[in-house]
């Protein structure tokens, strides 16, 4: 297939009509995301490949602005026309994907991998427009169904817009063999941003009342009341760099006041590193005693994460072996309803 020329000299822009073409070699399904902009959408990013290794395209963009012309937009939704996909899955959704939608062939089935929450539409105006945008589109049928990574969303979307909608499990690939033994040494990971909804202010005091522990951050200046000769702090990494760094923890913490569904609790336990959650979260529902061992119900309570923190800490690599073989039999999970949703 001939890519058509654009007249523009962005290489870029060549570059991602090159790679179409080279996803449709192998494959009749194309996932579009947003290329992340330093942690901005880089979970959704993460997700995507996970769902889709062989067959995702990530889109230019920058902190969910359009970076390409309406005219680059439309030459890329007609080299996925002349090329035939059978189906297009957006993941993620931005304004500016209605541009491509709408000119996408009659032919193509069209899907949307929703990873937001409603809490989350709350003071923000634009994502509060950008989801209007996405139901009118699944409204009028030009998107066909909406997959949901927030529990219970696809349930609500169907009985309130009468849409068709499903639920999907994220899986996570890179399953480690065995976990890593518990040392006297206590590392406590808290790898979240700074956003309010994050809650590391509770998370990382809980952290450091544990005997002897360490607290594991990403760089940042609004922990500096705490005692800081017991704090290691991190530049932005890769995504294997930062598996990895999880894997070393004795614990990680992913206790937020809100959540879709918690890449950094699928990628602990996969490593067999327990991780804590909040209940804001379905990540454990498929686990009724992991649920009880590692969901913490006073997640705005430093004391409260703190004393669920001591519990793991006292049966760690039994937990972690539990979380080993909860992460496979999310991966099953995953691929049922992934299957689902493409067909």
């Amino acid at each position: 297939m001939k890519i058509p020329f654009l007249n523009s000299s962005e290489k870029s822009v060549d570059k991602c009509l090159q790679n179409i073409a080279d996803i449709r070699k192998t494959s009749d399904i194309l996932a579009i995301c947003p290329t992340p902009t330093g942690y901005s959408w880089l979970g959704v990013q993460v997700a995507t490949l996970s769902l889709f290794p062989d067959c995702t395209f990530q889109i230019p963009q920058d902190y969910s602005n359009q970076t390409l012309t309406d005219e680059q937009l439309a030459a890329i939704a007609q080299i996925i026309n002349d090329l035939n996909f059978k189906q297009v899955v957006f993941s993620g959704f931005l304004p500016y994907f209605a541009k491509l939608i709408n000119a996408l062939k009659p032919a193509v089935t069209t899907k949307i991998l929703y990873h937001g929450f409603l809490s989350e539409l709350s003071g923000n105006e634009k994502q509060t427009a950008a989801f209007a945008e996405m139901l009118k589109l699944l409204k009028s049928k030009k998107i066909q169904i909406a997959g949901c990574v927030k529990k219970g969303l696809a349930h609500s979307l169907s009985k309130m817009f009468g849409i068709r909608a499903c639920e999907i499990i994220l899986p996570n690939k890179s399953i480690a063999t065995d976990i890593i033994p518990m040392t006297n040494d206590v590392n406590i990971g808290c790898l979240v941003n700074t956003s309010f909804r994050k809650n590391i202010h509770n998370q990382a005091m809980a952290a450091l009342m544990a005997e002897k522990s360490t607290l594991h951050v990403f760089e940042t200046t609004e922990l500096a009341y705490l005692p800081q000769n017991r704090i290691k702090y991190y530049p932005l990494m890769n995504h294997r760099e930062f598996v990895s760094l999880l894997s070393q923890m004795t614990i990680n913490l992913h206790v937020t006041f809100s959540e879709s569904w918690g890449q950094v609790l699928a990628e602990s336990i996969s490593q067999g590193v327990p991780c804590l959650s909040a209940y804001t979260s379905s990540f454990f529902d498929y686990d009724d005693d992991l649920k009880q061992k590692l969901v913490v119900d006073g997640f705005d309570d430093s004391w409260h994460i703190y004393k669920k923190i001591e519990e793991v800490l006292n049966d760690r690599d039994a937990i972690g072996k539990q979380c080993l073989a909860y992460a496979k039999q999310l991966n099953l999970l995953a691929e049922e309803r992934l299957k689902e949703f493409l067909e």
